[in-house]
C-alpha cells in the first residue's frame, strides 16, 4: 500500500495506524529470532563452553530489562514495577549476557500473557547464602495439563494457542536452560488458569 502510493489517500490517523502496527510487528518478529537463533545455539553440545562466569550485581541487570520491558508494559495499559531489596544485594556467579536474557523472557511472556489492567512484579531479596528473584503477574496463567511441558522446545500451553497465535513457544526453554547451566542456581513456578503465575529464581552468593 505504501509502494502504489494507496496508504496515502487514507486519513492521517489511519496511517500513522497502519506505521505503528508495521513497527510493532517488525519487534516481534525480531524477538522471534532472536529466540530461534538463541534456541538454536543452546542446543549445541558445546554450548556450556560458551558461557562467561563472572560476579555480577543482578539488581543493576534487572534495572536494565526492567527499563527496556516498562515501554511494552505501559503501552498493554499494565501495571509494571519492580521492587528491589532495601539492602544492597551480595554478588552472584553468571553469565550476565544469557542471565539477562532469561530475565527477559520471562517478563516478555508476562507482558504477552497478562491482560490489560493487569499487574507484574518484580522483587529481588536476599535469603540465608542466597539472591531470590520473583516475577509475577496476573495474566491467565498456565493450565495445570500443560505446567509439565512449559520447558520444552516450541511448547506452548493450551489457552496460550488460542490466544497468542503469533509466539513460538522458545521462552521458558531458553529460561530453563540458562538456569540449568548456572551453578547452584533453582528455578520454580506456580500458576493457576486464569489467576497469574510467580517464577522464583534462586542463585548462590558469590564467597
Amino acid at each position: 500500500m505504501f509502494r502504489d502510493k494507496s496508504v496515502y489517500k487514507l486519513p492521517r490517523k489511519t496511517q500513522e495506524q497502519f506505521i505503528e502496527n508495521i513497527y510493532k510487528k517488525t519487534l516481534e518478529l525480531h524477538g522471534t529470532i532472536e529466540n530461534i537463533l538463541a534456541a538454536s545455539e543452546m542446543s549445541t553440545k558445546d554450548f556450556a563452553k560458551r558461557l562467561n562466569f563472572v560476579p555480577v550485581q543482578i539488581e543493576d541487570l534487572i534495572k536494565e530489562v526492567y527499563k527496556d520491558s516498562l515501554k511494552d508494559a505501559k503501552k498493554e495499559g499494565l501495571f509494571f514495577t519492580y521492587k528491589k531489596s532495601k539492602n544492597k544485594l551480595s554478588l552472584i556467579s553468571a553469565d550476565k549476557k544469557y542471565l539477562k536474557l532469561a530475565i527477559a523472557n520471562l517478563i516478555d511472556n508476562a507482558i504477552q500473557y497478562t491482560k490489560e489492567g493487569g499487574k507484574i512484579e518484580i522483587t529481588a531479596r536476599k535469603l540465608k547464602d542466597n539472591v531470590i528473584i520473583k516475577i509475577k503477574d496476573t495474566g491467565m496463567g498456565i493450565p495445570k495439563k500443560d505446567t509439565k511441558g512449559i520447558f520444552k522446545k516450541f511448547y506452548r500451553a493450551s489457552n496460550a494457542t488460542t490466544t497468542y497465535t503469533d509466539y513460538p513457544g522458545l521462552g521458558l526453554f531458553i529460561v530453563k536452560k540458562v538456569l540449568d547451566l548456572h551453578p547452584g542456581a533453582k528455578m520454580s513456578f506456580k500458576s493457576k488458569e486464569g489467576n497469574g503465575t510467580c517464577f522464583t529464581l534462586s542463585f548462590p552468593i558469590v564467597r
